[in-house]
């Protein structure tokens, strides 16, 4: 049987007092010109194996503090991710390390 990894739609970012969610009505009214854009992998992929990385898109500058990353696995439980960090080529991209 092959094992597969599920990047959650439920990954949550906490940014200061901001969380964002996959839907759009979920954002602060406010805050809505600040988005995620794109994940790689892509929320709700199944994938063979583990990814090197995972990163998150947004349309704006992300604060790093507070910021969280969930990778579930095939067992439903939380994979362990390395520190969330900004990408040093483009401060728009959150990383971490699988």
């Amino acid at each position: 049987m092959k094992k597969t990894l599920v990047l959650a739609a439920s990954i949550c970012m906490a940014l200061g007092m901001m969380a964002l969610a996959p839907s759009p009505s979920a954002i602060d009214i406010d805050a809505r010109h600040f988005r995620l854009v794109k994940s790689e992998p892509a929320m709700e992929d199944t994938l063979g194996s583990a990814p090197e990385a995972i990163r998150l898109y947004f349309s704006e500058k992300p604060q790093v503090g507070g910021a969280s990353i969930r990778l579930v696995g095939p067992d439903g439980e939380a994979v362990t991710l390395g520190k969330v960090h900004a990408d040093e080529h483009d401060d728009k991209i959150l990383l971490a390390l699988v």
